[in-house]
């Protein structure tokens, strides 16, 4: 049960954000799917994002249930949007939703378990992180589950167990304690991965984490929806030098977790330079020149980057053999030097 507030009421032990912007064809099957929860201890914040469709009148009917509140907002974007609900939220506890997902109807419950039952130490965790469907429009449906449930108390195994895995960087599969958020909030300049960046300053904050077997989440991915709706491959690697360097200066990493930091790192360079491709780009050869890669050459002194067009996209390839210095000046002053589709651009 929440505390109780200066009305003499409880407060809510679950606050739901959800953003809203253009979601008519979906946002009722969301919003039932908390309505129905068969724990009801809970407040739904609506924060309908400027929508120019029908999905602000959609909020506008549940105005009649307490447990719901709704925002009408200019279109700021989803991380203001989010920062908003945050700043609403009276729950002990707070999770977020995509307005297109849907949760299954005791979500809060095994959320409300893993709670009131912690074991072995008696402390209630910072955070509680599930799996989760990932629906596809054609009807199918792929489980995603975490492989090994367990309680964790130090920050760094929490960034290798999620990291390695599928379930890292979303907001929509884990329950956050309100008082491990803070201060922390989203960053309003970005809107790619503001969401993993917002987990990883939660993560370095908190305490314990329970990893739960339970997949209770639905993520809908609709055929609208793709890698080349990025349009800017700057902002990508913008996002990637901060996660980067968050990692680096807020975690005590291990030689696994620096590995692996370094690898998202290299990955997030091949998605910004797919966007590009996507994009047709690359026969712009200034277009590279602009990116920010300087993180590359914290990554490591002796590695040698290949990168190759495939039919499809492009593909970096990486290896430890020569100096990185030359390569870090040269990827930017040829990379589209020679782009010929199928021909390794080898830097040696």
């Amino acid at each position: 049960m929440g505390n109780i507030n200066y009305n003499g009421m409880h407060d809510p032990l679950i606050s739901i954000i959800i953003p809203i912007y253009n979601s008519e064809k979906y946002l009722r099957k969301c919003i039932d799917s908390v309505i129905s929860q068969t724990f009801n201890d809970w407040e739904m914040i609506l924060i309908d994002d400027g929508s120019t469709d029908n999905s602000g009148s959609i909020c506008n009917e549940y105005a009649s249930d307490s447990r719901v509140i709704i925002k009408h907002a200019q279109n700021g974007g989803v991380s203001k949007a989010r920062n908003m609900g945050l700043r609403l939220a009276k729950g002990d506890y707070v999770t977020f939703m995509d307005s297109d997902d849907w949760l299954e109807p005791n979500a809060f419950e095994i959320y409300n378990r893993a709670i009131v039952s912690t074991p072995p130490q008696p402390i209630t965790p910072d955070i509680i992180k599930v799996g989760y469907y990932q629906d596809y429009g054609n009807g199918q449906s792929e489980q995603v589950t975490i492989p090994k449930p367990k309680y964790l108390y130090d920050t760094t195994e929490m960034l290798v167990a999620t990291d390695e895995s599928r379930y890292f960087g979303f907001l929509w599969d884990e329950l956050i304690k309100r008082s491990v958020i803070g201060s922390i909030c989203f960053d309003e300049d970005i809107s790619w991965c503001e969401d993993h960046l917002f987990s990883l300053q939660v993560f370095s904050a908190c305490k314990s984490m329970a990893l739960l077997p339970d997949v209770l989440y639905h993520y809908c991915i609709h055929s609208e929806e793709s890698l080349s709706n990025v349009r800017d491959p700057q902002m990508i690697l913008d996002v990637a030098n901060k996660v980067y360097d968050l990692k680096h200066a807020s975690f005590r990493l291990t030689n696994k977790a620096a590995k692996m930091a370094d690898n998202s790192y290299f990955n997030s360079v091949g998605v910004s330079i797919n966007v590009l491709y996507k994009q047709k780009r690359y026969p712009d050869r200034k277009r590279f020149h602009c990116l920010n890669i300087d993180n590359l050459r914290k990554v490591g002194p002796n590695k040698r980057i290949k990168i190759f067009f495939s039919k499809n996209e492009p593909y970096i390839w990486i290896d430890i053999r020569v100096q990185f210095e030359r390569i870090c000046s040269r990827i930017k002053r040829s990379f589209f030097k020679d782009h010929n589709r199928g021909k390794p651009i080898n830097h040696r």
